[in-house]
C-alpha cells in the first residue's frame, strides 16, 4: 500500500512539474539574418536559421526557409487552408503552453524617410500588441517592450520569451482536441444524413 502511495505521489509530481523553456530570436532584416534558439534548463537544444524567401501580397502567403526547408504560412483567417495562421493559433498543442514573459526590442531606421520608418515601427508595435492581447485574454503574461527609432537604415528585432509546459497540460490538451475532433465528425455525419 505504501509503495503504491509513493509511486502515485511521484507520478503526480512528475505530471505536474513545470518545464521552463526559453525562446530567443534575433532578426536583422537589412542584413537578412534571422536566428532563433530554444533553451531548456539553460542548455541550447535547438538553433533554427530562418530566411525570408517570398511574400505573395495578392494571396497573402509568406514563404520562409527554416533550416533550408521552405515553409509556407497563409496570413488569412480561412480555416480551410491548412497553412492558415488561424489554424496554427488554434492548435491543441498551443493550448498546453503557458506563456510567462515576453521581452521585445525593436529598432527601425531610415536615412532617407523618417515617416516610413515611424509607420513601420508603429505597424510592428500594433502587431505585437494584438498578439499580446490575444494571449492575455487566456492567461497572465508579463511583457517588456522597447521600440526605438534610429537614424541609419535598420530593422532589428530581439525577442526573448519564457514559456512553461507540464506533461499534464499536454495530455489534457491532446485529449480535449481528440474529443473536439470526434464531436465535429459526429456533427458532420448527422448533418449529411
Amino acid at each position: 500500500m505504501s509503495v503504491f502511495l509513493c509511486i502515485s505521489i511521484i507520478s503526480l509530481a512528475v505530471f505536474g512539474a513545470d518545464l521552463r523553456i526559453t525562446v530567443s530570436a534575433d532578426v536583422d532584416a537589412v542584413k537578412n539574418e534571422y536566428f532563433a534558439k530554444i533553451y531548456v534548463f539553460g542548455l541550447s537544444i535547438m538553433r533554427v536559421i530562418i530566411s525570408f524567401i517570398e511574400f505573395d501580397i495578392i494571396h497573402r502567403y509568406l514563404w520562409l526557409g527554416i533550416n533550408g526547408r521552405a515553409v509556407g504560412l497563409a496570413l488569412t483567417a480561412d480555416r480551410s487552408n491548412a497553412d492558415s495562421i488561424l489554424n496554427y493559433m488554434s492548435s491543441p498543442v498551443l493550448g498546453a503552453v503557458d506563456f510567462r514573459q515576453f521581452d521585445l526590442r525593436v529598432s527601425v531606421g531610415s536615412a532617407e524617410n523618417a515617416f516610413v520608418a515611424a509607420m513601420a515601427l508603429q505597424s510592428i508595435r500594433t502587431a505585437f500588441a494584438v498578439i499580446v492581447a490575444y494571449i492575455r485574454s487566456r492567461q497572465h503574461l508579463a511583457v517588456r517592450e522597447e521600440f526605438v527609432m534610429e537614424g541609419e537604415k535598420s530593422l532589428k528585432l530581439r525577442f526573448h520569451g519564457i514559456i512553461s509546459l507540464t506533461p499534464a497540460n499536454i495530455i489534457f490538451s491532446l485529449l480535449t482536441a481528440a474529443g473536439t475532433k470526434a464531436a465535429r465528425s459526429k456533427e458532420v455525419k448527422v448533418d449529411s444524413q
